[in-house]
C-alpha cells in the first residue's frame, strides 16, 4: 500500500508502507492449543470494543478477523485500529492500544480506524471498523491485541472500573 491507496480495514495511514512480516501461521489471538483465549467471568458477547493489532497488510487483516469470528461468531464487536494515526510503533503497539482502551472506557468513545476509505469486502459481513472518525458508544469491557514476531502474542482484557 502507498501513497493514494485505499487503506484497508485496520490500516495504516495512506502515507504509510505497512510492514510485510506479520504472516502467521495459526490465527494469532488463539494459542497453539486451538483454544480462545480465555478470561474467568468475561464472555465473547460482553466485549463490547477491540482495538486490533491491525497493521493494515491483506495478510494481518484477514487472519486477525478470521480469529475474532472463531471467538466472536456472528455477533462481532467494533474493531478499529490506532496504527491508523500513529503508525506502527513496534514494541509499543500494544501499550498505546492498551491506552486508547482505556481512554474508551473513561470517555465513552470508540476510537476510529483514521482514513478508513473502504472496508475489504473479503473481511466478510459485519465488520464495523469505526471508519473515519471515533463515535460515541457505552463500553464496560474492551480488548486489546497485541502481537508480535514469532507469534508472541497477547488479548489483554480491560474493563471498567466501578
Amino acid at each position: 500500500m502507498g501513497p493514494g491507496s485505499t487503506p484497508r480495514c485496520s490500516g495504516t495511514p495512506r502515507t504509510a508502507t505497512p510492514s510485510t512480516w506479520c504472516t502467521r501461521t495459526r490465527p494469532a489471538s488463539r494459542p497453539a492449543s486451538g483454544r480462545p483465549t480465555a478470561t474467568p467471568g468475561v464472555t465473547p458477547e460482553q466485549i463490547d470494543y477491540i482495538c486490533a493489532h491491525g497493521t493494515g497488510t491483506p495478510t494481518n487483516d484477514s487472519t486477525e478477523i478470521r480469529a475474532v469470528r472463531q471467538v466472536f461468531g456472528d455477533r462481532l464487536p467494533p474493531i478499529s485500529s490506532i496504527k491508523s494515526m500513529l503508525g506502527h510503533t513496534m514494541g509499543a503497539a500494544s501499550g498505546f492500544g492498551a491506552i486508547a482502551c482505556c481512554t474508551a472506557l473513561e470517555q465513552d468513545f470508540l476510537p476510529p480506524t483514521a482514513n478508513l476509505v473502504e472496508t475489504d469486502p473479503e473481511l466478510g459481513p459485519g465488520v464495523d471498523c469505526v471508519p473515519g472518525r471515533g463515535r460515541d458508544a457505552r463500553v464496560d469491557i474492551v480488548q486489546n491485541h497485541g502481537f508480535a514476531f514469532g507469534g508472541n502474542n497477547v488479548i489483554t482484557i480491560l474493563g471498567r472500573y466501578s
